[in-house]
C-alpha cells in the first residue's frame, strides 16, 4: 500500500469515527429517551414519528451521501499531535460537520438547488417546509 492510500485509508477511519459521534448527537432514530434528554420531559406526549420523519431523516438523508468530514478529522489530528485522544474529542469535533450539513440544507433552499452529493436536495425530496426545520 502506497503513502496515499495510507493516508485516505487513515481519513476514512477518522470519518467514521466522527459518523458514530454524530450518531450520539443527533441519531439516526429517535426515541422518547433521547427526546426527553435533549429537549426536557413533554407535558403530554412526544410525536416521535413526526420528529424521525421531519427531522432526523432527513439530516441522515444528506449526511449518509457522503462528504469529507475534514473539519472534525483536522480537529482530531491536530488534538492528537498535542498528546490528546481523538476519541475524547469526537462529539466536540462533530459539532461544525453537523452545522456545515444543516447549512447545506438551507442553502439549497434558498438557492433553489436542484442536486446534493449527487442526489435531488433535501427540500426536493421532502419538502421546502421539512427541510428548513431539518435544516434550522
Amino acid at each position: 500500500m502506497g503513502l496515499e492510500e495510507e493516508v485516505v485509508e487513515i481519513l476514512l477511519s477518522y470519518g467514521k469515527m466522527v459518523d458514530r459521534a454524530i450518531g450520539r448527537i443527533i441519531p439516526k432514530r429517535v426515541d422518547e429517551r433521547y427526546l426527553a434528554k435533549v429537549v426536557g420531559e413533554p407535558l403530554y406526549g412526544f410525536e416521535i414519528i413526526s420528529i424521525q420523519r421531519g427531522v432526523a431523516d432527513p439530516f441522515w438523508d444528506l449526511l449518509e451521501r457522503g462528504g469529507k468530514r475534514w473539519r472534525p478529522v483536522l480537529s482530531m489530528l491536530v488534538y492528537e499531535a498535542l498528546g490528546g485522544n481523538a476519541e475524547e474529542i469526537a462529539e466536540y469535533a462533530a459539532i461544525p460537520e453537523i452545522i456545515h450539513n444543516a447549512t447545506l440544507i438551507v442553502d439549497d433552499v434558498e438557492d433553489g438547488s436542484l442536486m446534493r452529493r449527487g442526489k435531488p436536495c433535501i427540500h426536493k425530496i421532502y419538502g421546502e417546509d421539512i427541510a428548513i426545520n431539518a435544516g434550522n
